[in-house]
């Protein structure tokens, strides 16, 4: 509550007129709001609504006597202050009150404008100190919620009395009941894993003895309860004495466990691919580039983890309180919101349905729940809009919060912005399903490929380096083409396929269509010659490979011996195409010997 907010009370007296006067006197005073009622048994429902912040009680009433009143709301759980003021002077009457729980004992009488401003005055003090002491045990209550949502524990050790002070959060990551941490520094290095307890102890002894305030260590711990091992990261600060001995080290413990095993995780994936490339000698260029895709996801994930150490000093997570019962409202948004997803606490604030706007679609069905109440079982990954479009994975950790009735009314939560890690799963599940039917491909022609293309399947250098040297022998143009009618390697073509036929629109699809679809259903072992849409002759023999026609091997073009080309057909073609006649004409260029052989252009 504000300095602003003025202090409620509640003015219980059986004589209405006192009611009247005191109302009157305590709202005048300043700062102070007043409800009366002449009844005790009403003023205890009244009390018990949690809404004064001070109560102001006659001592004799008929109901019931003010210490009566004040017995029966302290049974009741209720420590707003109490002021038993009245006539009465006995002192064994102000020993009562206060033995019973009253905050103060004013006596009625003499000058009513200076007894009511010691009311007053009482009142303010009271209620003042009520506020203090509730916004502090908010405050506590938050921080230990905080340390619990971020698994962040804390720890205390004197040098002089070897004795350690554990938090909540710390007994429960290292496996033991809140309340019994160990008694001494020996307890807490025995719980650390035996492998790593040296390291640790001189990590500690180091960091004392040349003057530094601060380190930082990861290691492994088992934790008490199951014998699980568990990874940590400990942060220490040393406090010294005017001399630097070290009088108190304070430490704050990170359980990482979950970061720890993905990274393991991705190491021993990483590991098991590389064993797939090592076989996959004849493409190695292009594993290679899925190897440094890996190395660049490990200096990723470095770069990540010193992120999430930064994060957990500063709480940089999303920590989040929303309320759905009496009705759905954020209590509270830490400012991380801003930097993950752009928007500001006081959007949540203003519309308590903001978030339905700005959940991926896809996702929105999966906090429909929050609404019912349902307590999900463990983490929830959701995608979210950002304010500038852009879209995050943020995985949810909550926690119900319920009331007397053991309804949920509410819910904690820590939200963690996790798309780097998304992506780079989907990224490494592509890179080893392709890698897996490209060894496949090669160790076993007749496997499935899935939907690799013959350019991924085939070396092409060493493939164009065989052609070459098959066209030198034998004066031949050779070609290969995949399914799409594409060109990957060739040598020998004639200057009116590679400068005009395949160069212009029009005449370029017809040398696609004569690729494909002129070359179409020929069985494996088979080939054909056709004339092409441009009017040379080609020989093609389809490529099969896993069953599925991934291509074709082309030979020409050429003209057979007893054939005389129709040179006006080409004239025309260039005329209507914009070619240099001279340059299209097939007799432009030398040809082959006769030989027995079909006759080609060079």
């Amino acid at each position: 509550m504000s300095s602003s907010t003025p202090d409620r009370i509640l003015y219980v007296d059986d004589e209405e007129a006192l009611l009247d006067i005191g109302r009157v006197f305590l709202e005048r005073a300043g700062g102070i709001t007043v409800d009366t009622t002449a009844s005790p048994l009403e003023a205890f429902r009244m009390i018990m609504t949690g809404r004064y912040d001070a109560i102001v009680s006659d001592y004799q009433m008929p109901e019931m006597d003010g210490i009566a009143l004040l017995k029966r709301i302290r049974e009741a759980g209720s420590r707003v202050p109490f002021i038993i003021f009245t006539g009465r002077g006995r002192e064994e009457v102000a020993i009562e009150a206060l033995n019973n729980g009253a905050d103060f004992y004013l006596q009625k009488g003499g000058d009513p404008k200076a007894q009511f401003a010691e009311l007053a005055n009482a009142v303010r003090q009271l209620a003042g100190r009520q506020r203090a002491e509730a916004a502090y045990h908010k405050s506590q209550e938050m921080l230990y919620k905080a340390q619990s949502l971020a698994h962040l524990g804390r720890w205390e050790f004197d040098p002089g009395t070897r004795q350690t002070i554990w938090s909540d959060e710390l007994s429960r990551i290292y496996g033991l009941g809140p309340g019994s941490p160990p008694a001494t520094h020996e307890d807490y290095l025995a719980r650390i894993h035996p492998d790593d307890r040296a390291a640790v102890e001189a990590a500690r002894s180091v960091s004392s003895a040349d003057g530094k305030d601060n380190r930082e260590i990861e290691y492994r711990i088992i934790r008490a309860d199951t014998g699980e091992v568990r990874y940590v990261v400990e942060w220490v600060e040393h406090q010294r004495d005017e001399s630097g001995r070290v009088v108190r080290s304070v430490g704050m413990v990170h359980d990482v466990t979950d970061r720890k095993l993905a990274e393991l995780e991705l190491l021993r994936r990483h590991k098991e691919l590389q064993g797939a490339y090592e076989q996959l000698a004849a493409v190695e260029e292009e594993l290679r580039t899925s190897f440094d895709d890996l190395a660049g996801s490990q200096q990723r994930l470095r770069e990540s983890e010193a992120r999430y150490r930064r994060l957990a000093e500063s709480a940089r997570d999303i920590i989040y309180l929303v309320e759905i019962l009496p009705e759905m409202r954020f209590v509270y948004m830490n400012p991380a919101v801003t930097r993950i997803l752009g928007y500001t606490p006081d959007d949540y604030y203003a519309d308590a349905h903001f978030v339905e706007r700005i959940i991926h679609p896809d996702d929105l069905s999966l906090i429909a729940s929050l609404d019912e109440g349902v307590v999900a079982e463990g983490p929830l990954t959701l995608r979210w809009i950002r304010k500038d479009g852009g879209v995050v994975w943020i995985e949810h950790r909550s926690v119900p919060v319920f009331d007397a009735a053991g309804r949920v009314v509410a819910f904690e939560g820590v939200g963690r912005d996790v798309t780097e890690a998304k992506q780079e799963q989907e990224r490494l599940l592509k890179s080893k399903s392709r890698a897996q039917k490209k060894l496949e491909s090669i160790l076993s022609p007749e496997g499935d490929i899935g939907s690799l293309d013959l350019a991924e399947i085939i070396d092409l250098p060493v493939v164009q380096a065989l052609i070459d040297g098959f066209h030198t022998l034998v004066n031949i143009p050779v070609s290969i083409s995949n399914a799409r009618g594409q060109v990957l390697i060739g040598a020998g073509w004639q200057e009116i396929c590679t400068k005009y036929h395949r160069v212009h629109p029009d005449t370029f699809r017809h040398c696609v269509e004569s690729d494909t679809v002129l070359s179409a259903e020929i069985a494996a072992g088979e080939s054909k010659i056709y004339r092409c849409r441009n009017g040379m002759w080609d020989m093609v023999t389809p490529i099969i490979v896993g069953g599925r026609h991934l291509g074709n091997l082309h030979a020409g073009q050429f003209f057979f011996k007893d054939e005389e080309p129709d040179c006006e057909v080409f004239r025309s073609q260039a005329r209507r195409c914009g070619f240099d006649e001279g340059g299209t004409s097939p007799r432009s260029g030398p040809f082959p010997a006769s030989t027995g052989h079909p006759w080609m252009l060079r």
